[in-house]
C-alpha cells in the first residue's frame, strides 16, 4: 500500500501549497471555525536541497506575515495537513492572534509546547472545515497522525534506550510505510528534534482543556478556540490557568 505521491517539480508543488492555503482560509471562514485577524498573507519558497523538512518562518510579533518553506518531494496527500500546520489554522493563525495580545509580554512569550500543539490540534481538525477530497482527506489525517505517533514514540524509545536506530527505521518503514528515504530522514531526525514530543503532548492538553471547558458549559469548541489563541503563546499552564481550567494532565 503507497499513500504517497512525491512531487518533484518545484512548479507544481508551490501551485498545490498555494492552492490549499486559500482552500484552508476560505473554509475556515466559511465554517465560523475561528475569526482570521487581519495580517499579511503567508508566501511559498522551496528549500535549499540541504533542507528536509517544512517550516515557518515569522517575521515579526507585530506585524505577522510567513514564509512558508516546502521541502522536495512533497508529499501530495499530505500536503494539506502541513499547510494547515504552517498557515490555516495552524501556526500562521496563531501567531496572527498573538500580534493582537492585549500586553506586550503576551506578544512576546514563545512555548514550544503550545506553538507546536496548537499546530497539531489544528490540523488534526481538518475534518471540522468541510473539505472534500475524495478519500485522500482522510489518508492524509490518517497517515499524518501516525507519523506523528510515530515520532513520539521514536523520541521516547531513544531517550530511555528501548530503541535503536534499527528499530526507529523499522518503525517508520514498517509501520508508518515510508520509503526508505523518508525512513531514513525520520531516523535521523529522532537523534536531534527535540520539539517532536511538543507535537503531542501540546496537542492532548488543548483537548483536555476543550473539553473541560465545553462540559462546564463555558461556552462550545469555537468559543473556547476564541478564548485560547490571544494567550496561545504563554505556556500551557499558564494559558488553563487563565482560562480558569485545570491543569493539563499530561503524565
Amino acid at each position: 500500500l503507497q499513500l504517497s505521491e512525491n512531487v518533484k517539480d518545484s512548479g507544481i508543488a508551490l501551485g498545490l501549497a498555494e492552492g490549499w492555503k486559500e482552500t484552508l482560509r476560505e473554509a475556515i471562514e466559511r465554517t465560523g471555525w475561528v475569526k482570521i485577524p487581519k495580517h499579511e498573507s503567508p508566501q511559498f519558497e522551496i528549500m535549499d536541497e540541504s533542507r528536509s523538512y517544512t517550516s515557518a518562518n515569522l517575521r515579526s510579533v507585530l506585524t505577522v506575515g510567513a514564509t512558508v518553506n516546502l521541502a522536495l518531494p512533497v508529499d501530495a496527500v499530505t500536503l494539506p495537513m502541513t499547510i494547515a500546520h504552517e498557515t490555516y489554522p495552524g501556526h500562521l493563525l496563531q501567531k496572527a492572534y498573538q500580534a493582537e495580545a492585549a500586553t506586550p509580554a503576551l506578544r512576546l512569550l514563545i512555548s514550544s509546547t503550545s506553538n507546536e500543539g496548537w499546530a497539531h490540534y489544528a490540523e488534526m481538525r481538518m475534518g471540522e472545515l468541510g473539505i472534500t477530497e475524495g478519500n485522500s482527506l482522510d489518508v492524509g489525517l490518517a497517515q499524518r497522525g501516525l507519523l506523528r505517533s510515530a515520532r513520539f514514540l521514536a523520541c521516547v524509545g531513544l531517550a530511555t534506550g528501548k530503541m535503536d536506530n534499527a528499530a526507529i527505521f523499522k518503525l517508520f518503514k514498517e509501520t508508518v510505510m515510508l520509503d526508505t528515504g523518508g525512513a531514513q530522514r525520520e531516523t535521523k531526525r529522532a537523534q536531534w528534534d527535540d520539539k517532536v514530543i511538543d507535537y503531542s503532548m501540546g496537542r492532548l492538553a488543548l483537548e483536555q482543556m476543550e473539553h473541560e471547558f465545553v462540559a462546564r458549559g463555558m461556552g462550545d469548541a469555537v468559543d473556547f478556540r476564541h478564548a485560547a489563541l490571544p494567550i496561545m503563546s504563554a505556556p500551557l499552564d499558564m494559558v488553563a490557568k487563565r482560562l480558569g481550567l485545570k491543569k493539563p494532565k499530561l503524565a
